[in-house]
Protein backbone atom coordinates (compact mmCIF):
# COMPACT_ATOMS: atom_id res chain seq x y z
CA UNK A 1 0.00 0.00 0.00
CA UNK A 2 1.33 3.67 -0.41
CA UNK A 3 0.77 5.64 2.71
CA UNK A 4 1.00 9.54 2.75
CA UNK A 5 3.74 10.63 5.64
CA UNK A 6 4.98 13.95 6.89
CA UNK A 7 8.84 14.50 6.51
CA UNK A 8 10.83 17.54 7.87
CA UNK A 9 13.50 18.50 5.24
CA UNK A 10 16.60 19.46 7.66
CA UNK A 11 18.47 20.72 5.21
CA UNK A 12 18.68 23.53 2.30
CA UNK A 13 18.56 23.06 -1.28
CA UNK A 14 22.18 23.44 -3.30
CA UNK A 15 21.04 26.91 -4.16
CA UNK A 16 19.71 28.56 -1.14
CA UNK A 17 22.14 30.31 1.47
CA UNK A 18 23.26 27.75 4.65
CA UNK A 19 21.28 27.75 7.88
CA UNK A 20 18.42 26.65 8.96
CA UNK A 21 16.23 29.53 7.73
CA UNK A 22 16.23 27.81 4.09
CA UNK A 23 15.84 24.66 5.38
CA UNK A 24 12.70 22.87 3.65
CA UNK A 25 10.24 22.62 6.32
CA UNK A 26 7.23 20.11 6.65
CA UNK A 27 6.96 18.28 3.28
CA UNK A 28 4.20 15.42 2.64
CA UNK A 29 5.15 12.47 0.73
CA UNK A 30 4.15 8.94 -0.17
CA UNK A 31 5.97 5.69 0.65
CA UNK A 32 5.25 2.12 -0.47
CA UNK A 33 4.92 -0.23 2.33
CA UNK A 34 3.23 -4.26 2.67
CA UNK A 35 2.99 -3.60 6.74
CA UNK A 36 3.89 -7.04 6.86
CA UNK A 37 6.41 -6.27 9.62
CA UNK A 38 4.65 -3.61 11.44
CA UNK A 39 2.78 -3.33 14.56
CA UNK A 40 0.97 -0.72 16.08
CA UNK A 41 2.42 0.27 19.73
CA UNK A 42 -0.80 1.82 22.10
CA UNK A 43 1.32 3.13 25.16
CA UNK A 44 0.63 4.36 28.28
CA UNK A 45 -3.57 4.82 27.02
CA UNK A 46 -4.99 5.53 30.98
CA UNK A 47 -8.17 5.56 31.73
CA UNK A 48 -8.71 9.36 32.63
CA UNK A 49 -11.50 9.52 34.43
CA UNK A 50 -9.01 8.22 37.72
CA UNK A 51 -7.76 12.38 37.00
CA UNK A 52 -11.24 13.24 39.29
CA UNK A 53 -9.85 11.43 42.11
CA UNK A 54 -6.85 13.35 41.78
CA UNK A 55 -6.91 16.96 41.48
CA UNK A 56 -3.48 17.34 42.17
CA UNK A 57 -2.21 15.47 39.19
CA UNK A 58 -4.68 17.63 37.11
CA UNK A 59 -2.87 20.88 38.22
CA UNK A 60 0.78 19.15 37.22
CA UNK A 61 -0.21 17.62 33.86
CA UNK A 62 -2.26 20.12 31.55
CA UNK A 63 -1.83 17.35 28.64
CA UNK A 64 -4.64 15.27 30.63
CA UNK A 65 -7.75 16.73 28.82
CA UNK A 66 -6.16 16.77 25.10
CA UNK A 67 -5.23 13.19 25.91
CA UNK A 68 -9.04 12.67 27.00
CA UNK A 69 -10.36 13.81 23.66
CA UNK A 70 -7.97 11.76 21.50
CA UNK A 71 -9.18 8.59 23.59
CA UNK A 72 -12.62 9.59 23.04
CA UNK A 73 -13.22 11.00 19.77
CA UNK A 74 -10.21 9.41 17.61
CA UNK A 75 -9.26 5.89 19.35
CA UNK A 76 -12.43 4.12 19.12
CA UNK A 77 -13.04 4.13 15.52
CA UNK A 78 -8.98 3.70 15.02
CA UNK A 79 -8.26 0.45 16.88
CA UNK A 80 -11.33 -0.96 15.05
CA UNK A 81 -10.03 -0.97 11.36
CA UNK A 82 -6.34 -1.82 12.61
CA UNK A 83 -8.28 -5.00 14.08
CA UNK A 84 -10.31 -5.12 11.03
CA UNK A 85 -7.18 -5.71 8.63
CA UNK A 86 -5.41 -7.95 11.75
CA UNK A 87 -2.58 -5.92 12.03
CA UNK A 88 -0.63 -6.61 15.44
CA UNK A 89 -1.95 -4.28 18.48
CA UNK A 90 0.91 -4.18 21.16
CA UNK A 91 -0.16 -2.53 24.40
CA UNK A 92 2.54 -1.15 26.46
CA UNK A 93 1.48 -0.45 30.19
CA UNK A 94 2.96 1.77 32.77
CA UNK A 95 3.35 -0.58 35.71
CA UNK A 96 3.21 -3.99 35.80
CA UNK A 97 0.37 -3.83 38.61
CA UNK A 98 -2.62 -2.97 36.62
CA UNK A 99 -1.72 -5.33 33.76
CA UNK A 100 -0.32 -8.69 35.87
CA UNK A 101 -4.03 -10.45 35.79
CA UNK A 102 -4.04 -9.81 31.85
CA UNK A 103 -3.96 -13.19 29.95
CA UNK A 104 -1.44 -12.13 27.80
CA UNK A 105 0.54 -10.47 29.41
CA UNK A 106 1.28 -13.60 32.45
CA UNK A 107 2.10 -15.38 28.55
CA UNK A 108 4.99 -13.09 27.62
CA UNK A 109 6.01 -12.87 31.26
CA UNK A 110 6.28 -16.54 31.26
CA UNK A 111 9.45 -15.44 28.67
CA UNK A 112 10.46 -12.49 29.71
CA UNK A 113 10.42 -12.17 33.42
CA UNK A 114 9.92 -8.43 34.78
CA UNK A 115 10.19 -7.35 38.18
CA UNK A 116 9.62 -4.01 39.45
CA UNK A 117 12.77 -4.48 41.76
CA UNK A 118 14.86 -3.32 37.99
CA UNK A 119 13.26 0.04 38.81
CA UNK A 120 14.59 1.10 41.71
CA UNK A 121 16.59 3.78 42.12
CA UNK A 122 19.46 4.62 44.38
CA UNK A 123 22.54 6.72 44.66
CA UNK A 124 24.05 9.39 46.85
CA UNK A 125 22.68 11.94 49.43
CA UNK A 126 23.09 14.25 46.64
CA UNK A 127 21.24 12.69 44.26
CA UNK A 128 18.30 11.90 46.11
CA UNK A 129 18.20 15.37 47.64
CA UNK A 130 18.48 16.67 44.03
CA UNK A 131 15.21 14.96 43.00
CA UNK A 132 13.29 16.27 46.00
CA UNK A 133 13.89 19.58 44.61
CA UNK A 134 13.05 18.69 41.45
CA UNK A 135 9.47 17.45 42.74
CA UNK A 136 9.22 20.16 45.00
CA UNK A 137 9.65 23.33 43.03
CA UNK A 138 9.49 21.86 38.85
CA UNK A 139 7.20 18.60 38.79
CA UNK A 140 4.84 17.77 40.41
CA UNK A 141 5.21 20.86 43.77
CA UNK A 142 4.65 19.59 46.66
CA UNK A 143 0.93 20.54 47.07
CA UNK A 144 0.15 18.11 44.30
CA UNK A 145 2.70 15.79 44.93
CA UNK A 146 0.58 13.08 46.66
CA UNK A 147 -2.19 13.35 44.30
CA UNK A 148 -0.22 12.01 41.79
CA UNK A 149 1.81 9.44 43.58
CA UNK A 150 -1.64 8.08 44.65
CA UNK A 151 -2.48 7.70 41.39
CA UNK A 152 0.27 5.83 39.67
CA UNK A 153 0.36 3.54 42.63
CA UNK A 154 -3.10 2.72 43.14
CA UNK A 155 -5.80 4.10 40.32
CA UNK A 156 -3.98 3.21 36.96
CA UNK A 157 -5.73 1.32 35.26
CA UNK A 158 -6.12 0.76 30.60
CA UNK A 159 -8.30 3.16 29.30
CA UNK A 160 -11.92 1.47 27.88
CA UNK A 161 -11.56 2.94 24.57
CA UNK A 162 -8.37 1.37 24.43
CA UNK A 163 -7.92 -1.59 26.48
CA UNK A 164 -6.40 -4.53 25.26
CA UNK A 165 -8.29 -7.02 22.86
CA UNK A 166 -8.15 -10.84 24.00
CA UNK A 167 -4.78 -12.22 22.25
CA UNK A 168 -3.44 -8.79 21.87
CA UNK A 169 0.28 -9.18 23.31
CA UNK A 170 0.51 -7.08 26.88
CA UNK A 171 4.10 -5.81 27.77
CA UNK A 172 5.85 -3.31 30.30
CA UNK A 173 9.52 -3.76 29.72
CA UNK A 174 11.64 -2.66 26.47
CA UNK A 175 12.86 -6.33 26.92
CA UNK A 176 9.37 -7.56 26.48
CA UNK A 177 8.13 -5.47 23.33
CA UNK A 178 11.52 -6.87 21.98
CA UNK A 179 10.52 -10.30 22.80
CA UNK A 180 7.24 -9.43 21.18
CA UNK A 181 8.63 -7.86 18.23
CA UNK A 182 10.59 -11.19 17.84
CA UNK A 183 7.91 -13.62 17.99
CA UNK A 184 5.93 -11.42 15.30
CA UNK A 185 8.80 -10.61 13.21
CA UNK A 186 7.95 -7.29 13.72
CA UNK A 187 10.88 -4.30 13.15
CA UNK A 188 8.31 -1.85 12.62
CA UNK A 189 6.40 0.22 15.38
CA UNK A 190 3.77 2.86 15.16
CA UNK A 191 3.38 4.05 18.25
CA UNK A 192 0.18 5.64 19.45
CA UNK A 193 -0.45 6.78 22.95
CA UNK A 194 0.93 9.53 25.78
CA UNK A 195 2.90 11.63 25.61
CA UNK A 196 5.40 11.49 22.25
CA UNK A 197 7.69 13.71 23.84
CA UNK A 198 7.98 12.07 27.22
CA UNK A 199 6.64 8.55 28.05
CA UNK A 200 6.61 7.59 24.10
CA UNK A 201 10.17 8.70 23.92
CA UNK A 202 12.04 8.01 26.94
CA UNK A 203 9.61 5.28 29.27
CA UNK A 204 10.36 1.57 28.99
CA UNK A 205 9.08 0.25 25.87
CA UNK A 206 9.65 3.51 24.04
CA UNK A 207 10.79 5.18 20.99
CA UNK A 208 15.02 5.48 22.26
CA UNK A 209 15.01 1.71 23.78
CA UNK A 210 13.26 0.22 20.85
CA UNK A 211 15.54 2.28 18.27
CA UNK A 212 18.44 1.08 20.01
CA UNK A 213 17.42 -2.55 19.32
CA UNK A 214 17.18 -1.56 15.97
CA UNK A 215 13.37 -0.98 15.10
CA UNK A 216 11.42 1.56 13.09
CA UNK A 217 9.67 3.69 15.59
CA UNK A 218 6.77 5.80 13.28
CA UNK A 219 4.11 7.83 15.20
CA UNK A 220 0.45 9.06 14.13
CA UNK A 221 0.30 12.69 14.48
CA UNK A 222 -3.46 12.60 15.61
CA UNK A 223 -3.04 10.05 18.26
CA UNK A 224 -0.59 11.51 20.26
CA UNK A 225 -0.30 14.56 22.28
CA UNK A 226 2.81 16.07 24.33
CA UNK A 227 3.48 17.31 27.66
CA UNK A 228 3.56 21.48 27.28
CA UNK A 229 4.34 23.94 29.65
CA UNK A 230 3.28 27.64 29.76
CA UNK A 231 5.20 29.23 26.54
CA UNK A 232 4.29 26.13 24.32
CA UNK A 233 0.76 25.07 25.14
CA UNK A 234 -1.19 27.15 23.04
CA UNK A 235 0.41 26.20 20.26
CA UNK A 236 1.12 23.10 21.10
CA UNK A 237 4.90 23.61 20.20
CA UNK A 238 6.66 20.54 22.08
CA UNK A 239 4.74 18.33 20.08
CA UNK A 240 5.77 20.02 16.80
CA UNK A 241 9.11 19.34 18.38
CA UNK A 242 8.55 15.56 19.30
CA UNK A 243 7.30 15.06 15.74
CA UNK A 244 10.38 16.50 14.07
CA UNK A 245 12.44 14.82 16.12
CA UNK A 246 11.02 11.58 14.81
CA UNK A 247 10.69 12.09 11.60
CA UNK A 248 14.45 13.04 11.57
CA UNK A 249 15.99 9.97 13.26
CA UNK A 250 13.93 7.40 14.52
CA UNK A 251 10.57 6.55 11.50
CA UNK A 252 7.42 7.89 9.70
CA UNK A 253 4.64 10.96 10.74
CA UNK A 254 1.52 8.99 9.45
CA UNK A 255 -1.68 11.03 9.06
CA UNK A 256 -4.54 9.00 10.99
CA UNK A 257 -7.15 9.24 8.20
CA UNK A 258 -4.93 8.61 5.47
CA UNK A 259 -3.75 5.61 7.01
CA UNK A 260 -7.13 3.96 7.88
CA UNK A 261 -8.08 4.51 4.27
CA UNK A 262 -4.19 3.24 3.03
CA UNK A 263 -5.18 -0.18 4.68
CA UNK A 264 -9.14 -0.36 3.76
CA UNK A 265 -8.12 -1.08 0.73
CA UNK A 266 -7.54 -4.20 -1.04
CA UNK A 267 -4.25 -5.14 -2.38
CA UNK A 268 -3.21 -8.00 -4.77
CA UNK A 269 -0.69 -10.46 -3.14
CA UNK A 270 2.52 -9.90 -4.66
Amino acid sequence: MRLTTMYYQNFSDPQQTLGAQSYGGWKQGEIELSLANTAIVVMHAWDLSVCEGHPGWLRAAEWLERARSILEDAFPNFLQNVRSKKIPIFHVASDERYCRENQEYKKLRSRCPYSLSDAVVSGSPDAERIRVYIKQNAYCGSENQKDVENAFEHDLRFAPQASPMPGEPVAVSSEQLQELCRLYRVDHLIYTGFCINWCLLSSPGGIIDMHRSGKVCSVIRQLVTAVENKETAAEEKNKELALWRISLEYGLVLDMDNFISAIGISYPEV
